[in-house]
């Protein structure tokens, strides 16, 4: 945890701009189902009430529809104006999402919401790649008054020599959130999803009141996701980071609050650049090439490659993601 505030300031203090404001962009995945049984205010599922009620109301929602979903890449940014610039992306396999509702899509959502069609849902790395190429188009009115670090969690999706070498052409710092700090670190993990979908889950169920049978159309439902996609970028984010311990200081952390670190842990954590050795044990993987081009911008680390390259091949297995 400590390591990771110490190279979350150090990449603070790397990419800080002395005209330029420093934004920082989470990016993370989730699923959005295309129904939900058992919300709260609809009538209980049929097996409950079979022997109660003889009409058997129950919640007119398929397994089809609660089994089937769509990945949403989202992100937030710690700049109102940038925010509403982000892409945001959903993944829907080609096999479920019907052509008639990609044209539905195409006329009701707005330019930096994206519908991608392929053989599944999950994101891949080349998913990822094409995901931060547009990422960069959105930024490119920005870069006269801004620089960027982007956070995102440790999948293996995020991890490539080709992501790493296109962030540092960009001259994106990413940062990696190791697996089971997501829950208390990634801003979109501890504030956002949850709201976006109990907002979703709600109209949803506002839907299925409306009509007498409980049904709900793909094209209202989709709707639905883009108003709480659209209320998403409403919002302010940038407390967010702060609380969190983005500012580089780590000066408003929910972290202590929740008790999940010291104040005295905080207070003297010397905040240094890590070593490549240090990031690949807390991430959990060494792959040289891979940190060489992640973090050029830390001398630190650059200026002790050959040391670190001998340290892995004396016992340390070299993974290549």
């Amino acid at each position: 945890m400590m390591l990771l505030l110490g190279w979350v300031a150090a990449a603070h203090a790397v990419q800080s701009h002395a005209t330029k404001k420093l934004v920082y962009i989470n990016v993370d995945e989730t699923m959005i189902a295309y129904g939900y049984k058992g919300t709260r205010g609809t009538v209980a599922c049929k097996d409950s009430w079979e022997h109660i009620n003889e009409n058997l109301i129950y919640d007119a929602v398929s397994i089809g529809q609660t089994h089937t979903n769509m990945s949403w890449i989202a992100a937030i940014a710690s700049d109102a104006a940038v925010q509403r610039a982000l892409p945001q992306v959903f993944r829907a396999s080609k096999q479920k999402f019907p052509l008639y509702l990609l044209d539905f899509a195409e006329a009701i959502m707005p330019q930096n919401m994206e519908i991608w069609l392929g053989d599944s849902m999950w994101n891949t790395q080349e998913g990822f790649l094409g995901w931060l190429q547009l990422l960069c188009k959105s930024l490119a009115s920005f870069r006269n008054r801004c620089v960027f670090i982007l956070v995102g969690d440790a999948s293996k999706t995020h991890i490539n020599d080709a992501i790493a070498e296109f962030c540092k052409a960009q001259d994106i710092l990413f940062l990696l959130i190791p697996g089971g700090l997501t829950g208390v670190l990634q801003p979109l993990d501890v504030y956002v999803f949850a709201q976006v979908k109990q907002r979703l889950r709600k109209r949803i169920l506002e839907l299925r009141l409306q009509d007498e049978e409980g049904q709900m159309t793909k094209q209202q439902w989709l709707s639905a996701v883009r108003d709480q996609v659209t209320f998403l970028e409403s919002l302010d984010h940038a407390h967010f980071f702060q609380r969190l311990g983005y500012d580089g200081l780590q000066q408003d952390l929910r972290l202590v609050k929740d008790g999940v670190v010291t104040q005295a842990a905080v207070d003297t954590n010397p905040r240094r650049q890590p070593s490549r050795r240090e990031l690949a044990d807390m991430l959990g993987r060494t792959n040289c090439p891979f940190y060489n081009a992640l973090m050029h911008k830390y001398p630190a680390i650059a200026a002790s490659a050959d040391s670190e390259s001998q340290a892995s091949q004396s016992g340390r297995v070299v993974v290549r993601v």
